[in-house]
């Protein structure tokens, strides 16, 4: 059994070292105001409380009761706040703020009337041990719910894993922690006035809020490495203007999406739309214009499709829209939800007066011996035959036997020349 000297010491030390550790990892995140930088602000605060409460725990015993009884345990309480209110401020939840201010007022004067109106160490203690156990239970169950909405959330498996992983590591020790605290309050319950020197239980509970600062540092930080991660990914592999993959990320999940339609029998169809006339909207109102009229747009592709469905800017105002489980006879009702869904907003005046119509071409994939690529070409052949035919309007692609071998760049110029 470690002597209760030696665990303040390792509190002490643990504590101090990783204050100064965040701190270093913290501060030149100063001044940016978001919400990574604020949770890390909170925790390093957190950790930075700990180590006082420590350093007073262990070496101002001898210090007026109000500070080494009634701050002392305040502050306990406080470290656990900061924790708490880091957590859910990382993953946008509702910081509780009135919450905590309530449980860190009530410690305190807690701690005040059961050491100078009536007084009573066991009293203190299962003050603390509930309070502080009961926010790690909830910061524990808060980090291993959030680990299972990460995985169904994430942009890939590997990263979504990752975050998983740290958070459920943190939740873990929080969950220790909280575990350690409440056995605490039991022994004490069970063997009233009991000291840490005289109990197993009082150390293990001392031992875990010296560990805490360490382990869930290093855990917290992995979550923010791993969602640092996913803004990467994230960047990489959508356009920036309006949200939507980019051409190189719409290949790389098209093709995982049509290997599964294909071992499961799914169908799979492929839109290519284009914007009629774009260039006239940059012509004519300026570019600024035709950036939001792509905005637009791509909001009107969100609203009418599934969530499975994948949306592409390929460059320019050209748009791809993968939809699988759907036929051509399918893809093609949803090509005119899409084309009549944009004359809406456009009769109802929710583009700033411009006057927008899409031009779309519809294929579908045919198993097997059929490929992305194939696909693609027989939409974008469709899409210039609705441009020839007039624009506004939709075409699905021949059947794969009948269709001609086609000079794409030759279509392209003589479209772009009418």
């Amino acid at each position: 059994m470690l002597g209760v000297e030696t665990i303040l010491i390792f509190g002490v030390v643990l504590s101090v070292l990783t204050a100064a550790g965040m701190f270093y990892v913290v501060h030149p995140l100063t001044g940016k105001d978001d919400r990574t930088r604020r949770s890390l602000e909170i925790w390093t605060r957190a950790v930075v409380v700990q180590a006082v409460f420590w350093l007073l725990f262990t070496f101002a015993r001898e210090a007026p009761v109000l500070v080494a009884v009634v701050l002392v345990n305040t502050l306990s309480i406080l470290a656990i706040a900061a924790y708490f209110q880091a957590v859910r401020v990382f993953f946008g939840l509702p910081e509780r703020q009135v919450m905590l201010l309530s449980i860190i007022l009530i410690i305190a004067l807690g701690n005040f009337w059961f050491t100078y109106q009536q007084p009573s160490f066991d009293a203190r203690v299962a003050l603390v041990s509930l309070s502080g156990g009961g926010l790690m239970l909830w910061i524990g169950v808060t980090l291993f719910n959030q680990a299972r909405q990460a995985v169904a959330g994430a942009l890939n498996r590997v990263t979504g894993t990752a975050i998983a992983r740290a958070a459920r590591l943190t939740s873990i020790v929080f969950l220790c922690g909280a575990g350690g605290l409440l056995l605490r309050l039991l022994d004490t319950l069970v063997h009233p006035g009991i000291s840490a020197a005289e109990s197993i239980f009082q150390q293990a509970a001392l031992v875990v809020f010296a560990v805490i600062p360490i382990a869930t540092s290093f855990g917290f930080l992995l979550l923010h490495a791993g969602r640092a991660n996913v803004q990467l990914r994230v960047l990489a592999a959508t356009d920036p203007l309006t949200g939507a993959l980019n051409r190189r990320a719409f290949e790389s999940f098209s093709d995982n999406i049509l290997a599964s339609c294909q071992r499961l029998d799914r169908p799979a169809c492929a839109l290519m739309l284009d914007l009629d006339h774009f260039k006239r909207i940059n012509d004519t109102h300026g570019h600024d214009a035709g950036d939001r009229a792509l905005i637009a747009f791509h909001d009107c592709l969100v609203q009418c499709l599934r969530q499975e469905d994948v949306v592409a800017r390929m460059g320019g105002e050209e748009f791809a829209v993968l939809l699988p489980g759907a036929d051509k006879p399918g893809g093609v009702l949803v090509a005119e939800r899409i084309r009549s869904s944009l004359q809406s907003m456009v009769d109802k005046g929710q583009l700033d007066g411009l006057d927008m119509t899409v031009s779309i071409g519809v294929a579908q994939y045919h198993f097997p011996g059929d490929s992305l690529a194939a696909m693609l070409k027989r939409a974008d052949q469709a899409l210039y035959m609705a441009k020839r035919s007039g624009r506004d309007r939709v075409v699905a692609a021949e059947p794969v036997a009948e269709i001609e071998p086609a000079t794409r760049s030759g279509d392209r110029e003589s479209v772009t020349a009418e």
